[in-house]
């Protein structure tokens, strides 16, 4: 991950520009991803990490609903927003911040978390080579059948969609003009595709809602997926078939839909 990215971070916590910098909301596929944490009965009272917790939004909606959150991020000046964010809890354990980047070394046990979340952050990983040092370490933080959200950006979303470009590999490269930052978009085909083996899909759901950017209304389209840890003996190459074969679906369904 490029320091300018990180450097463009720094600045964003130091003065929000966007929107999503500025709420204190938790993210909207909070209660979903809850929902799906609950009904995999993860205890109450299981550590979850989150991945990219920014300001703690979303690190204080999952401690209040019983959750031992440890939050890490890369941009110092999060810090401050993370700790201030938490500390109006009523929690026995509040959340924890811990500085650090999601392409390197995690600085966690094996097997240490039940469950992360990652949220408008995978983003910030343009290259399939990073994503595979950052799923190589996540698969090692989380328990054998530990359960990873993630929330991503996709190239339905009305204000990224046009700005699309292909890059050398095939990614889809935008940049958010706001602030001057490349990230990456994807579908859900190539998040199965990028973390399978060892993670095989659980769960998932689309989110469309109204935002504005520069002044003008957007309908954003997000989505958000459950997917499953299977790392270790357990591994197999069930989760790649069930990859391709739902990949193929949704492309068929898709060319039905044009017709």
């Amino acid at each position: 991950m490029p320091s300018a990215v990180q450097s463009i971070w720094e600045q964003e916590y130091a003065k929000p520009g966007l929107p999503s910098s500025q709420r204190a909301k938790p993210s909207n596929a909070s209660p979903f991803v809850l929902h799906a944490l609950r009904a995999r009965v993860v205890p109450a009272s299981a550590r979850l990490l989150d991945i990219g917790c920014g300001s703690g939004r979303n690190a204080a909606y999952f401690a209040n609903a019983g959750f031992e959150v440890h939050g890490i991020d890369f941009a110092a000046a999060a810090k401050r927003k993370f700790e201030d964010s938490v500390s109006r809890l009523t929690v026995e354990r509040r959340p924890r911040f811990v500085l650090g980047r999601i392409d390197r070394i995690l600085p966690f046990d094996t097997a240490y978390f039940d469950a992360a979340i990652c949220f408008t952050t995978l983003e910030n990983l343009t290259d399939d080579a990073h994503i595979e040092n950052f799923k190589r370490e996540l698969a090692r933080v989380l328990k054998p059948d530990g359960l990873f959200a993630v929330y991503f950006l996709t190239p339905d979303d009305e204000f990224y969609g046009p700005r699309v470009k292909t890059g050398p590999n095939g990614e889809k490269i935008v940049v958010a003009e706001d602030i001057g930052l490349t990230q990456r978009v994807f579908d859900g085909c190539e998040i199965l595709r990028l973390f399978a083996p060892p993670f095989s899909l659980d769960c998932s759901r689309d989110f469309s809602f109204e935002d504005i950017r520069f002044g003008v209304r957007y309908i954003r389209h997000l989505k958000a997926m459950v997917l499953m840890n299977s790392a270790g003996e357990r591994a197999s190459a069930e989760p790649v078939h069930r990859t391709v074969t739902l990949c193929r679906r949704n492309r068929e369904n898709r060319h039905d839909a044009d017709n």
